[in-house]
């Protein structure tokens, strides 16, 4: 057992314990540290219900995918 769980939401955590059955004590919301609405505000291209835009924050690594 681990001594704390991290997840982005609480709804993760629910998820993590009603599908896995995992009991989680130790859990806790560590939120994305990204502000959506400030990146939403200051994006340069433009935005449309029809078109989905993606974006990645990792390491440059093969197990990554980004290729």
């Amino acid at each position: 057992m681990a001594d704390l769980t991290l997840a982005p939401a609480q709804i993760i955590l629910k998820d993590m314990q009603k599908d896995l059955r995992l009991s989680l004590p130790h859990a806790q919301v560590l939120p994305n540290p990204i502000d959506e609405e400030s990146l939403r505000k200051n994006m340069k291209i433009e935005s449309s219900p029809s078109k989905i835009h993606f974006i990645s924050v990792g390491r440059l690594h093969p197990e990554k995918g980004f290729d």
